[in-house]
């Protein structure tokens, strides 16, 4: 009986010493994971900053891009409508000019054109 007690007691402890093994095993498995999963999310972090200084950087040049291409369009507009202008108010003048002389030979006949 005392012989059984003692393999009884050696089966224990050898029970319990896995036990501990095991426990000592699964706290390193779980300190392996947190460490790894720490490590992903500095990733992932990394990699989302990463990606949004790419966005915003795009974002800029596509922005400016765009300003200069309505500055481009404006400019021409602008001369598109000078010209206009321009040939607008030679068209008038010249059309002043006939109108004035036309008044002046209503109003004075023959006799105030050229004289």
């Amino acid at each position: 009986m005392i012989r059984a007690h003692e393999l009884r007691y050696r089966r224990m402890e050898g029970a319990r010493v896995d036990a501990e093994s095991m426990d000592l095993r699964a706290a390193e498995a779980h300190a392996r994971y947190e460490k790894e999963i720490a490590e992903a999310r500095r990733e992932a972090v990394g990699a989302r900053e990463a990606i949004k200084t790419k966005a915003e950087e795009s974002r800029r040049h596509l922005l400016e891009a765009k300003r200069h291409e309505a500055s481009t369009i404006e400019s021409t507009a602008r001369g598109e409508r000078e010209e206009r202008i321009a040939s607008a108010r030679t068209e008038m003048e010249a059309r002043a000019s006939d109108l004035a002389d036309a008044i002046v030979t209503r109003l004075l006949g023959d006799r105030g054109v050229g004289s």
